[in-house]
């Protein structure tokens, strides 16, 4: 159904990098699938949210942003730290984490902005 797409998507994103042991090459390859449907950008996202969760920060979720195609990025550094908002305590160790992922200020920036939001994660409400 239309309304389930995204979560649809993005439990596949997740499934995906659970069956790839979190290895950023097999998930970008699997999640390739998904283009062709609009939902590359949900697999993604929840695969790096998976692997930030899984690890407890962002470098290791940083390689399948890094590994991931340049548009999907910036969605992918924010959702680490969508992942960080729930992981670290304080805001200045959210941004230190987001710091470490990644050299490149927009995708840093784009981190930053993930550990301002909120979502309902399952077992992570706040």
């Amino acid at each position: 159904e239309e309304g389930w797409t995204s979560t649809c998507f993005g439990s596949f994103g997740q499934n995906a990098s659970v069956l790839a042991s979190r290895k950023p090459r097999k998930i970008v390859e699997t999640c390739a699938i998904a283009r062709r449907y609009g939902g590359e950008s949900e697999c993604i996202r929840y695969a790096a949210m998976d692997i930030a969760g899984t690890y407890t920060g962002g470098k290791e979720a940083a390689r399948l942003c890094d590994s991931s195609s340049v548009e999907l990025r910036g969605t992918c550094y924010r959702a680490i730290g969508l992942m960080l908002h729930h992981l670290k305590a304080t805001r200045d160790e959210r941004n230190a984490e987001c710091r470490s992922t990644s050299k490149v200020p927009r995708y840093v920036a784009q981190c930053v902005r993930g550990t301002t939001e909120k979502a309902s994660i399952p077992g992570l409400a706040r």
